[in-house]
């Protein structure tokens, strides 16, 4: 599902860095779950890639 989102949000023009590199940084500063990440200050991924926005997504039905 990650994978998936990332192609059209960089078609629409955003910076979209690469999920393994975003989780292997999360983890590098003790993130190692969901809950852990949305739990921080949002100051938190500014330090760690400078971004100045931060999406979260929440999968609720995958249809097929």
């Amino acid at each position: 599902m990650l994978a998936s989102t990332t192609l059209p949000l960089a078609e629409t023009g955003y910076y979209v860095l690469p999920v393994a590199v975003v989780e292997e940084n999360f983890q590098q500063n003790g993130l190692t779950n969901a809950n852990d990440i949305r739990a921080v200050r949002l100051q938190k991924p500014h330090t760690i890639f400078g971004a100045d926005a931060v999406l979260y997504l929440d999968v609720n039905t995958i249809r097929h």
